[in-house]
């Protein structure tokens, strides 16, 4: 279980990308959705009498409006991944996750190491990792990757279905059934039935 990686006095690896002979990623999943928490703000309470000023409404329309377009943004935001997931299941790479190196050509120094991810290059298909304990930094293929699960309330991070990028908390695993629940820190939303592959542990 690795905490941070050590910030400095690591060395730079470049790793060739190769076969995938260790995937770790699942063809996307995305479970579904099994209940909606409380909402987040919509309207303001119960007026209590005298109505609001013309200024004070258009300020409240204003930001109905700037709600409602950051949410349109992010949808679109969460579509183009998911499309570009169901083109390529080995894009599932995203910055700020724990992943572990599965490469065994890669030594005992790296084999099934954990680190963070600090950067993605191509469109989720490798990242530059931080190895826990080394600060050494590699650039690995997906298929050399593997998603880390924390334990349950630890920070996980979405990587596959509508839902991709969103930070959640583990809730709890199904050890029989590979499978995972987790509640998303925006909008209280609870997914389940994530297969592993669909999570891993929040960096920092």
């Amino acid at each position: 279980r690795g905490g941070g990686g050590s910030g400095g006095g690591g060395r730079s690896v470049a790793v060739p990308f190769g076969d995938n002979v260790f995937a770790a990623a699942a063809a996307p999943g995305g479970g579904k959705v099994a209940q909606q928490g409380g909402g987040a703000g919509g309207g303001s309470g119960g007026g209590s009498g005298g109505g609001l000023s013309a200024m004070e409404q258009i300020m409240r329309d204003n930001e109905d409006t700037k709600r409602r377009q950051q949410a349109r943004a992010a949808q679109q935001a969460a579509a183009a991944q998911q499309r570009q997931q169901q083109r390529d299941p080995k894009a599932w790479l995203r910055e700020g996750i724990v992943v572990k190196c599965v490469a065994k050509s890669l030594g005992d120094d790296y084999y099934k190491r954990k680190g963070d991810t600090l950067s993605v290059e191509s469109r989720g298909r490798a990242a530059r990792v931080r190895m826990h304990g080394s600060g050494d930094e590699l650039l690995l293929d997906a298929s050399y990757c593997q998603t880390v699960l924390p334990k349950p309330g630890g920070a996980v991070v979405v990587l596959r279905g509508a839902y991709a990028g969103e930070r959640a908390t583990l809730l709890a695993v199904d050890m029989d059934k590979y499978v995972a629940s987790v509640q998303l820190e925006r909008g209280g939303v609870t997914l389940e039935g994530l297969e592993y592959e669909d999570i891993s542990k929040a960096a920092g």
